[in-house]
């Protein structure tokens, strides 16, 4: 009985999944470029996700605090491990994040070579903390990348060293 049902309703409508209904499928955004690293960077802490951003932090990477904003008895630098915890316990105190990372303005080239320092002139994270709104800014970062293979051959970019200069 229900194949005898299917088949005039498939007869007068056509193709249950035509082209016209089935929204296109973007991939994801992979870290192919130091702009796309950078998105993805962004992306990660707009969606609080460690997850993200262990996946953008080179094996031995390194943060480099601004000696002049530690508190005492603060580290001053801290390997991936340790930046992933500090990430885990802020993403989840914080909420409705906001970030952007600005670069000079001058043009860059889309491929960078094997290692290579980038400065932001401007890191801005906007956040919800206890309820009130909070605005975390940095006058000028260096960002060390790192091109890799990807299991696929392809160049894939990673953050080495994040050192932080207010």
């Amino acid at each position: 009985m229900r194949r005898t049902l299917m088949a005039p309703l498939l007869l007068l409508g056509g193709c249950l999944f035509t082209a016209d209904q089935v929204d296109p499928v973007s991939l994801p955004m992979r870290p192919d470029s130091p702009d796309h690293l950078f998105s993805l960077l962004v992306d990660a802490y707009e969606a609080r996700s460690v997850a993200a951003l262990d996946a953008l932090l080179a094996p031995d990477y390194l943060f480099i605090a601004d000696a002049a904003s530690l508190t005492s008895g603060s580290d001053a630098s801290w390997g991936k491990d340790q930046e992933k915890e500090r990430a885990r316990k802020m993403f989840a105190a914080i909420g409705e994040v906001r970030m952007r990372i600005q670069f000079d303005p001058t043009g860059r080239a889309e491929a960078a070579p094997r290692e290579t320092t980038w400065t932001a002139w401007d890191i801005r994270m906007e956040m919800v903390y206890q309820g009130d709104p909070w605005v975390v800014a940095s006058s000028r970062a260096e960002f060390r990348l790192r091109a890799e293979t990807g299991p696929d051959g392809s160049t894939l970019y990673k953050i080495v060293r994040w050192s932080d200069f207010n």
